[in-house]
């Protein structure tokens, strides 16, 4: 309580109490089944970080002209563009997912703006199938290497392949405890609990691979380093150029894969089937495909990357550029 005295212009004196009551803050945090949308539209929902993303169609359009010319510079190969959809296709709340981008829809209109020259791995059926499992890191932007099985398993059935089946592959746990990107994008400290377990699916059969960077060359026996811990021991990690080679597959398979670090979980799969996997990653070269791959028999071109590279002119114009 506070009391107070104040004097008039007569010199009365009148006297107060004030009392205030303070009750006890609850604080209001989402519940662990509420989605919790960031400023920067991100959100947290069950344990988990997301990020969006949203459907363009002029910049569509304009990949599928580029791959169109893709298939004209490999005119021997399939060419296929296996889109990967963000982690909000997993949620199946609809009080939630009313809220967030529509990702199966986005994948049906990037579909529909595709020319006839290009196979289209439209993954919204397989991910809906799945969406119980555990497909994308719960601390990071990133699917996990289970998630990019499912789109393997979609892409080599598309082009004929017999996708090998998910429990013939050796799975070694790499960590338990990985914290990924997705903290420094919320800044938000409950991602920092959000712990994930890192799996790794051993290919069947063994393989060399070779990064060529700043001139130099390094090669690993393994596409995998077991060692790292993190999302980047797939393929280890980002570079500009790379081949794969396994010298048990048929000479005549050959795949070249245009990717973003979606792809690094992914490529791994495909030593089940080619002889030699190049992949390249716009972002960190500046050759061209003529330069790289030139005296090759390429047998499926593929490029494999989420959704949100998909529709933004930054990456389409690195594409264009390296596509000579």
């Amino acid at each position: 309580s506070i009391s107070a005295t104040v004097e008039n212009a007569a010199g009365e004196k009148f006297s107060f109490l004030c009392v205030i009551t303070v009750k006890a803050v609850e604080q209001q945090t989402p519940t662990g089944d509420a989605a919790d949308f960031l400023p920067n539209g991100l959100f947290i929902y069950k344990g988990a970080a997301y990020t969006q993303s949203y459907f363009n169609k002029t910049y569509s359009t304009k990949l599928g002209e580029i791959f169109e010319r893709f298939a004209l510079l490999f005119p021997n190969s399939r060419v296929s563009l296996v889109t990967a959809p963000l982690a909000t296709i997993t949620i199946t709340d609809p009080d939630v997912s009313k809220k967030v981008s529509d990702q199966a829809a986005i994948l049906n209109k990037i579909e529909a703006v595709m020319p006839d020259s290009v196979n289209f791995v439209n993954l919204k059926e397989i991910f809906l199938a799945h969406a119980d499992e555990y497909l994308y890191l719960k601390s990071d932007h990133h699917w996990n290497q289970r998630g990019a099985y499912y789109a393997y398993y979609a892409f080599a059935q598309s082009v004929g392949l017999t996708p090998t089946p998910l429990d013939r592959f050796e799975v070694k746990i790499l960590n338990t405890k990985y914290i990924g990107s997705m903290y420094n994008y919320t800044k938000d400290e409950r991602v920092k609990s959000f712990y994930d377990t890192v799996e790794a699916f051993i290919p069947t059969k063994a393989c060399t691979l070779t990064i060529h960077k700043n001139g130099k060359t390094t090669t690993h026996d393994t596409c995998i380093n077991l060692k790292n811990g993190g999302y980047t021991s797939f393929i280890y990690g980002d570079n500009g150029y790379t081949v794969i080679n396994v010298p048990e597959n048929p000479q005549d398979m050959t795949a070249l894969v245009f990717k973003d670090s979606y792809g690094n979980a992914f490529i791994p799969f495909l030593i089940d089937h080619y002889e030699y996997v190049y992949w390249v990653d716009a972002r960190y070269t500046s050759n061209t495909i003529s330069q790289m791959v030139a005296d090759y028999n390429i047998q499926d071109v593929i490029y494999q990357v989420q959704i949100y590279n998909s529709s933004t002119d930054n990456m389409l114009g690195k594409y264009a550029a390296i596509g000579q």
